[in-house]
């Protein structure tokens, strides 16, 4: 049998092709199911620890990078289909809008959590900053817009600002290295290897790369290694502030004992010195100013001392 197809998208497409029974077309949907429970295990595990450590620490980069899990997990949701599927397959076109919109505000989030977690304040210069924060407005505006511009336009679009918003992770986390913020040598490599699986991703859907049929799960491992990584990176920065707190308490507790003993010195010299202008004092009260012989006062002094 010959069959043609002719198959058209407004946006990047493979359509892979297998020939197979019900039963392991069965298995294959059974496997998928059970690939993207995973992901979405370690993800919402992830969420509800980083969602506990900001309610204990109060640290609103821990929230931020829920927030940057849950857009994550819910593009990871689009793409596998569910949301089609389970959610808007009663508005046909949704699922394109609903893509185009999590390509750039996950993007959005990344840019917002690389600043916070690098802390891009203290080891940035001012054109980091402003080039960081211009990026995360445009990227907020592209989100918005992909609910009325068209799904080519803003998926190619996409892409592109993709590998701008990974290279510019990818050069804060690196400049925090050099600058000597130790927990940036993680976040560094777990954006390289971000960068690594996003880049054969978008080669492979357009069709740039031998097909390996499994696209979405470069995509997958690619996410889960970068949030393995940084939940170390996030271990790394918590036990390195720890750190800096007890060198600060440390450095507090020495200083106040240098002032104490400081005071201790000074209290001790200047009752040396009072003693010292006591027995002065004594002495010119018992000398005769004129002569230099001892005066009455002396003698009655020693008389009541002697006799008493």
């Amino acid at each position: 049998q010959e069959v043609y197809l002719r198959i058209s998208s407004p946006g990047l497409l493979k359509m892979p092709l297998d020939i197979m029974s019900f039963s392991d077309a069965a298995d294959a949907e059974i496997k998928m199911h059970l690939w993207a429970g995973a992901i979405f295990g370690i993800m919402f595990i992830m969420m509800m620890y980083n969602a506990f450590l900001y309610s204990s620490l109060h640290d609103g980069t821990y929230l931020i990078y829920v927030l940057y899990l849950f857009t994550i997990s819910a593009l990871q949701f689009t793409l596998f289909g569910f949301g089609e599927q389970y959610l808007w397959g009663e508005k046909p076109g949704f699922n394109n809008t609903a893509l185009a919109f999590l390509i750039f505000f996950t993007q959005a989030m990344s840019v917002l959590f690389v600043v916070h977690f690098v802390n891009l304040r203290k080891f940035g210069s001012m054109f980091d900053l402003v080039y960081a924060y211009t990026f995360l407005g445009a990227l907020l505006i592209l989100s918005i817009a992909s609910f009325s511009a068209p799904y080519e336009v803003m998926v190619r679009i996409g892409v592109a600002v993709s590998t701008v918003t990974l290279l510019t992770g990818f050069y804060v986390g690196l400049k925090g290295w050099i600058m000597g913020m130790k927990p940036a040598r993680l976040f560094t490599s777990a954006w390289f290897l971000h960068l690594f699986f996003i880049g054969w991703f978008l080669l492979d859907i357009a069709g740039q790369l031998s097909s390996t049929g499994r696209s979405d799960q470069l995509l997958s491992i690619g996410f889960i290694i970068e949030v393995a990584l940084l939940s170390r990176a996030f271990a790394d920065k918590m036990n390195q502030e720890r750190e800096l707190r007890i060198t600060s308490q440390t450095r507090l507790l020495d200083m106040q004992l240098a002032m104490n003993k400081e005071l201790d010195t000074k209290v001790q010299e200047r009752t040396a010195a009072l003693q010292r202008a006591n027995m002065r004092l004594e002495e010119l009260s018992i000398t005769d100013g004129l002569t230099g012989l001892y005066n009455r006062r002396y003698f009655d002094k020693q008389f009541m001392e002697k006799y008493s």
